[in-house]
């Protein structure tokens, strides 16, 4: 009899092990070395003041997000070049179009950038604005208008300083916004995601939008209605118009009417923990897989949502530790490959940036190993 519960015992503990715990795909990431976008040269220049590497038209030069349609081509906002890059699957410049500016088809600091079967949205940072433009670059329409310090709350459709953009299945756009007033004291907060509805693009949603005494950073990052403790800085929606934005070292997740379900991730604990993040700078997000860029901890992660709730466990597993530096923005093209936007410093110290691709490589059957549960 004793026997026989220890056998059951150890089969248990070898479910959790090498089943429960395993990942229930067969996939794996691998830096495409073969692929390789327009490179970087040139000289040096200036921008606002700042020292930065100028380079000719068809030059990435500091990349913060991208984005891909449906034919695979990847969409990269340039954001001191002030312009967006359109590439094919194979890395050939497109499309560029952009300039230092305020104009229908000027930017200033071209932020975030999403993607859907018909247009391109693009979150114009310094300019308060999010543009819209068609697949091949040409201007459709803009909205927002530019908030000022002071005062509680936020106008309708006004923007401060849009760090991303995102766009669900039926052409609605959801902004994420993040701020501080550093001359004040004590310092002063602003952290709002906003929703708007074509084709007027009406503000039929708003989230925190107040302006608040800065608050240090906290382990729950969503409070009582708030943003507590740290800046949202992306967004993603999925097929079903959940919302995910990407704050401090957590994912938040809300409904479609904005109210608030879940989080996860946190802080890592020990080096290389999965579930767990060091900075959120991108999202995107597919079915039930969720992408995240580490920045501080140098890779992306791939999240798996384990049930059906909203309110659900995650598991997590890592990719480019060690190959990448700074990942910022990442989008998956339709075969599932990935594409990050890097930040990088040269051999003299000077920033730089990227577009790094990771290609997709599908396993018959899962590997017998097991994984960290996130969280």
């Amino acid at each position: 009899m004793k026997k026989n519960i220890l056998v059951f015992v150890l089969a248990g503990v070898l479910f959790l092990v090498f089943g429960g715990l395993s990942k229930p795909a067969s996939a794996q990431y691998i830096k495409d070395d073969t692929w390789k976008p327009v490179q970087m040269s040139g000289g040096m220049g200036f921008k606002a003041g700042i020292p930065i590497y100028m380079f000719n038209d068809i030059k990435i030069d500091y990349p913060s997000d991208l984005a891909t349609d449906s034919a695979g081509n990847i969409y990269v906002a340039d954001v001191r070049k002030d312009r967006i890059l359109k590439l094919n699957p194979s890395g050939t410049l497109i499309k560029s179009w952009g300039e230092a500016g305020e104009g229908n088809t000027q930017f200033n600091s071209p932020f975030g950038i999403a993607v859907d079967s018909i247009n391109v949205y693009v979150a114009d940072r310094d300019n308060h604005r999010i543009k819209i433009f068609g697949l091949n670059g040409n201007f459709i329409t803009s909205f927002g208008t530019k908030r000022e310090w002071g005062g509680d709350g936020i106008g309708e459709k006004q923007l401060w300083y849009p760090a991303d953009v995102a766009v669900d299945s039926i052409g609605n756009v959801y902004v994420v916004m993040s701020s501080v007033l550093e001359s004040s004291e004590p310092k002063k907060q602003f952290y709002c995601v906003k929703k708007f509805s074509p084709p007027s693009y009406n503000e039929v949603m708003a989230l925190d939008c107040e302006e608040r005494d800065l608050i240090s950073p906290a382990e729950t990052e969503f409070v009582d209605g708030e943003f507590a403790g740290a800046a949202p800085t992306t967004i993603a929606v999925d097929v079903d118009g959940v919302i995910y934005v990407g704050a401090g070292n957590y994912v938040m997740i809300f409904r479609p009417d904005g109210s608030y379900v879940d989080q996860f991730g946190g802080i890592t604990t020990f080096p290389g923990q999965n579930g767990r993040f060091n900075g959120v700078k991108g999202l995107y997000v597919s079915g039930k897989k969720i992408f995240v860029t580490d920045y501080y901890g140098d890779r992306f992660q791939r999240c798996i949502l384990m049930s059906t709730g909203l309110a659900a466990g995650y598991i997590c597993e890592s990719y480019g530790a060690g190959i990448v530096d700074g990942p910022f923005g990442i989008a998956v093209d339709p075969s599932g490959n990935v594409f990050l936007a890097t930040h990088v410093k040269d051999s003299v110290g000077a920033d730089s940036g990227d577009v790094v691709k990771f290609k997709l490589i599908q396993f018959k059957a899962p590997p017998l190993r097991g994984y960290i549960r996130g969280g």
